[in-house]
């Protein structure tokens, strides 16, 4: 799955509203202010899938996270 958001989905410079509707509200969100998704149990835990917003709220990174 976020091979294909990497691919196909998301966009450096997208607005946070324009991932909300794509994605749908995140499942949590960091101190920073980055969205978190649920990707659901990896081999052992939870893994997550991370968008980083600028000061503008435009997308700037993304990545995966083990848990």
């Amino acid at each position: 799955m976020s091979l294909d958001l990497e691919k196909n989905v998301l966009r450096i410079g997208m607005t946070k509203d324009e991932v909300v509707s794509i994605l749908g509200q995140p499942d949590g969100k960091k101190k920073t202010g980055a969205f978190i998704y649920d990707l659901g149990v990896g081999m052992i835990d939870l893994d997550f899938y991370v968008l980083e917003f600028d000061e503008a709220g435009k997308l700037k990174r993304f990545y995966f996270e083990p848990g």
